[in-house]
Protein backbone atom coordinates (compact mmCIF):
# COMPACT_ATOMS: atom_id res chain seq x y z
CA UNK A 1 0.00 0.00 0.00
CA UNK A 2 1.04 3.54 -0.58
CA UNK A 3 2.15 6.03 2.08
CA UNK A 4 -0.72 8.26 0.76
CA UNK A 5 -3.19 5.92 0.70
CA UNK A 6 -2.18 4.44 4.52
CA UNK A 7 -2.16 8.66 5.31
CA UNK A 8 -5.79 8.33 4.40
CA UNK A 9 -6.77 5.29 6.14
CA UNK A 10 -4.87 6.56 9.33
CA UNK A 11 -6.82 9.77 8.80
CA UNK A 12 -9.97 7.56 8.74
CA UNK A 13 -9.65 5.49 11.60
CA UNK A 14 -9.36 9.10 13.88
CA UNK A 15 -12.71 10.42 12.37
CA UNK A 16 -11.91 11.64 9.30
CA UNK A 17 -9.98 14.73 10.63
CA UNK A 18 -6.09 14.87 11.24
CA UNK A 19 -3.88 17.39 12.29
CA UNK A 20 -0.50 17.21 10.58
CA UNK A 21 1.57 17.00 13.50
CA UNK A 22 -0.20 14.05 14.65
CA UNK A 23 0.41 12.42 11.17
CA UNK A 24 3.81 13.42 11.71
CA UNK A 25 4.13 11.86 15.03
CA UNK A 26 2.75 8.84 13.24
CA UNK A 27 5.37 8.45 11.04
CA UNK A 28 4.01 10.53 7.76
CA UNK A 29 6.08 12.86 6.05
CA UNK A 30 5.24 15.95 4.86
CA UNK A 31 5.83 14.83 1.56
CA UNK A 32 3.05 12.12 2.05
CA UNK A 33 0.67 14.73 3.25
CA UNK A 34 1.73 17.00 0.02
CA UNK A 35 1.04 13.92 -2.44
CA UNK A 36 -2.63 12.89 -0.55
CA UNK A 37 -3.61 16.56 -0.88
CA UNK A 38 -2.38 16.36 -4.08
CA UNK A 39 -4.59 13.38 -5.46
CA UNK A 40 -7.38 14.31 -3.19
CA UNK A 41 -7.28 11.60 -1.12
CA UNK A 42 -7.28 14.29 1.82
CA UNK A 43 -7.72 17.97 2.14
CA UNK A 44 -6.66 20.89 4.01
CA UNK A 45 -9.47 23.19 5.47
CA UNK A 46 -6.44 25.33 7.70
CA UNK A 47 -2.91 24.80 7.28
CA UNK A 48 -2.29 22.26 9.64
CA UNK A 49 -5.97 20.59 9.41
CA UNK A 50 -6.19 17.47 6.92
CA UNK A 51 -10.08 16.06 6.25
CA UNK A 52 -10.78 12.69 4.33
CA UNK A 53 -13.54 13.47 1.74
CA UNK A 54 -16.19 11.55 3.80
CA UNK A 55 -15.22 13.15 6.90
CA UNK A 56 -18.16 14.31 8.89
CA UNK A 57 -18.95 17.92 8.33
CA UNK A 58 -19.37 19.14 11.42
CA UNK A 59 -15.60 17.35 12.97
CA UNK A 60 -14.69 19.64 9.48
CA UNK A 61 -16.15 22.89 10.76
CA UNK A 62 -14.52 22.15 13.74
CA UNK A 63 -11.18 21.74 12.12
CA UNK A 64 -11.94 24.49 9.32
CA UNK A 65 -11.60 26.72 12.81
CA UNK A 66 -9.00 24.98 14.84
CA UNK A 67 -11.45 24.23 17.09
CA UNK A 68 -12.97 20.99 18.57
CA UNK A 69 -16.71 19.95 18.56
CA UNK A 70 -18.38 20.41 21.97
CA UNK A 71 -21.42 20.64 23.44
CA UNK A 72 -24.35 19.62 21.81
CA UNK A 73 -22.66 18.53 18.80
CA UNK A 74 -20.27 16.50 20.18
CA UNK A 75 -23.09 15.13 22.36
CA UNK A 76 -24.75 13.93 19.27
CA UNK A 77 -21.44 12.62 18.05
CA UNK A 78 -21.38 10.45 21.06
CA UNK A 79 -24.90 9.16 21.01
CA UNK A 80 -26.18 11.54 24.00
CA UNK A 81 -29.69 13.00 24.04
CA UNK A 82 -30.04 16.46 22.85
CA UNK A 83 -32.21 19.15 22.34
CA UNK A 84 -32.73 20.47 19.00
CA UNK A 85 -30.04 23.38 17.97
CA UNK A 86 -28.48 25.10 15.30
CA UNK A 87 -25.53 25.03 14.13
CA UNK A 88 -22.46 23.54 14.74
CA UNK A 89 -20.91 23.78 18.03
CA UNK A 90 -17.07 24.25 18.39
CA UNK A 91 -14.86 25.48 21.24
CA UNK A 92 -11.91 27.63 20.08
CA UNK A 93 -8.73 28.84 21.70
CA UNK A 94 -9.61 32.04 23.80
CA UNK A 95 -6.57 33.69 21.56
CA UNK A 96 -8.38 32.28 17.81
CA UNK A 97 -8.48 34.77 15.53
CA UNK A 98 -9.64 34.96 11.59
CA UNK A 99 -12.35 32.31 11.19
CA UNK A 100 -15.43 32.54 9.18
CA UNK A 101 -17.96 31.91 12.56
CA UNK A 102 -20.79 31.64 10.17
CA UNK A 103 -23.39 28.72 10.81
CA UNK A 104 -21.17 27.89 13.93
CA UNK A 105 -21.84 28.64 17.87
CA UNK A 106 -18.99 29.65 19.21
CA UNK A 107 -17.23 28.34 22.70
CA UNK A 108 -14.75 30.88 23.66
CA UNK A 109 -14.52 29.34 27.30
CA UNK A 110 -11.72 26.47 28.43
CA UNK A 111 -13.47 23.38 30.10
CA UNK A 112 -12.19 22.01 32.95
CA UNK A 113 -10.13 19.13 30.92
CA UNK A 114 -6.82 19.94 29.16
CA UNK A 115 -7.28 19.09 25.53
CA UNK A 116 -4.46 18.86 22.95
CA UNK A 117 -4.31 21.47 20.51
CA UNK A 118 -4.43 18.61 18.04
CA UNK A 119 -7.66 16.90 19.10
CA UNK A 120 -10.63 17.59 16.96
CA UNK A 121 -13.13 17.03 19.80
CA UNK A 122 -13.69 17.71 23.48
CA UNK A 123 -13.30 15.14 25.76
CA UNK A 124 -16.98 14.52 27.69
CA UNK A 125 -16.24 16.61 30.70
CA UNK A 126 -15.97 19.54 28.46
CA UNK A 127 -18.79 18.65 26.58
CA UNK A 128 -21.05 18.69 29.31
CA UNK A 129 -19.41 21.77 30.95
CA UNK A 130 -20.25 23.83 27.45
CA UNK A 131 -23.81 22.19 27.76
CA UNK A 132 -24.17 24.29 31.27
CA UNK A 133 -22.62 27.46 30.14
CA UNK A 134 -24.92 27.19 26.61
CA UNK A 135 -28.55 25.42 27.07
CA UNK A 136 -31.38 26.88 29.16
CA UNK A 137 -30.89 24.38 32.59
CA UNK A 138 -33.45 21.83 32.08
CA UNK A 139 -32.02 21.38 28.67
CA UNK A 140 -28.61 20.98 30.18
CA UNK A 141 -29.42 19.00 33.01
CA UNK A 142 -31.23 16.56 30.13
CA UNK A 143 -28.49 16.37 28.65
CA UNK A 144 -26.23 14.99 31.55
CA UNK A 145 -29.05 13.00 32.62
CA UNK A 146 -28.21 11.40 29.18
CA UNK A 147 -24.39 10.57 29.30
CA UNK A 148 -24.96 9.02 33.28
CA UNK A 149 -28.19 6.95 31.91
CA UNK A 150 -25.56 5.69 28.64
CA UNK A 151 -22.82 5.19 31.85
CA UNK A 152 -20.41 7.32 29.52
CA UNK A 153 -20.41 9.63 33.20
CA UNK A 154 -20.38 8.62 36.68
CA UNK A 155 -22.05 11.12 39.14
CA UNK A 156 -19.64 11.40 41.38
CA UNK A 157 -17.51 12.88 38.24
CA UNK A 158 -19.63 15.52 37.12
Amino acid sequence: MSRHVALLRWVREGKGVAHTSAARAAGFSKTDVARAVELGLLRRVRRSWLVAPDADPRRVAAAAVSGRTTCVTQAVLVGLWVPNHDGVHVAVAANAARFDAAGLVVHWAAGPAPVAPTSNEAPLVNVLFHAARCLPRTEAMAVWESALRLRLAEAPIL
